[in-house]
């Protein structure tokens, strides 16, 4: 043992170390103190030996570079599956970090080491393994909107143009993440084509370009439509159908009788049937015919 105002050796310290972590010494530790409690004043004695710089630096070289094992990590967190703070638990935690801030060199300690190449590397890392997790996109879904009136106009229009082709993806429903991006609506029918409805108020100076290529990474072509732009459906559907390729022959087959009631050059007053044996022919001039590029002969 040292004398008084001597330390021990390194050697002796380890010699120490390896004695108290033995389990049947750290057992017996265990039965010793169980049911005991320290007094308050012992408590805060104890609390602002540990405040002190010496052994806070102390405590931080003893952690330096130290990470749990995997083994630790799921330990650790089946322990705490399922358990929550209480209340007072809660109250106790906001009343501890009220009115406290970081100083100003802190902030900027923090901001330089979240900047560096090697913590974007590793926020991106985590960012790309999360999104990986199901379990993590379907609570993240729960935290995005309902849908919006410009989707659920467009979802009009879409099932009349190609009914059953295109679904609702908003809010992760039909279980499609597509590089970390939801978009709105998925064709389902075998073809990778997207369509995202786009708000002013939220997308505004948003380079749509960017989108498209994180869509176009993974071999998906897609389309983006504002919501100012729903005010004129015929050109949102050439739009859409110059997208997405010529409707099915059925919305052709009801296109006369939206149209029959009034006189045309190319339609008779009245004919709301379509001729036997041919293919309904729109006629240009028809102020209700479609655009020229949704004929058919």
């Amino acid at each position: 043992m040292p004398r008084k105002g001597e330390h021990f050796t390194p050697a002796q310290i380890q010699k120490i170390r390896e004695v108290h972590n033995r389990p049947e010494t750290v057992e017996r530790h265990r039965q010793a103190v169980l049911g005991i409690k320290r007094s308050p004043e012992a408590r805060e004695r104890n609390r602002q030996a540990h405040l002190t710089p010496e052994s806070i630096e102390r405590s931080r070289r003893n952690f330096l570079g130290k990470h749990h094992t995997a083994e630790a990590n799921e330990k650790n967190r089946r322990a705490h599956l399922g358990r929550h703070h209480t209340p007072e638990s809660l109250e106790k935690l906001r009343l501890a970090s009220t009115g406290k801030r970081f100083s100003p060199e802190i902030r900027e300690k923090l901001r330089q080491a979240h900047n560096t190449p090697e913590a974007r590397e590793k926020k991106r890392e985590n960012a790309l393994r999360l999104y990986e997790d199901p379990r993590y996109l379907m609570n993240l879904s729960k935290s995005l909107h309902s849908k919006t009136k410009p989707e659920k106009r467009l979802e009009l229009i879409l099932e009349s143009l190609y009914p059953g082709e295109f679904k609702y993806n908003g809010r992760f429903n039909c279980g499609i993440s597509i590089n970390r991006l939801f978009p709105d609506f998925v064709n389902v029918n075998g073809k990778k084509q997207v369509i995202d409805v786009h708000g002013l108020k939220w997308h505004e100076g948003e380079d749509v370009a960017i989108r498209q290529a994180r869509y176009a990474k993974y071999g998906y072509s897609s389309l983006i439509i504002w919501d100012y732009e729903l005010k004129d459906e015929k050109a949102v559907v050439q739009k859409i159908t110059e997208f997405v390729g010529m409707p099915p022959q059925h919305y052709f087959d009801a296109q006369p009788t939206r149209i029959h009631d009034e006189p045309s050059m190319g339609v008779s007053e009245g004919s709301a049937e379509r001729p036997a044996g041919s293919n309904w022919t729109f006629s240009p001039a028809s102020p209700l015919a479609p655009p020229p590029w949704m004929m058919r002969s």
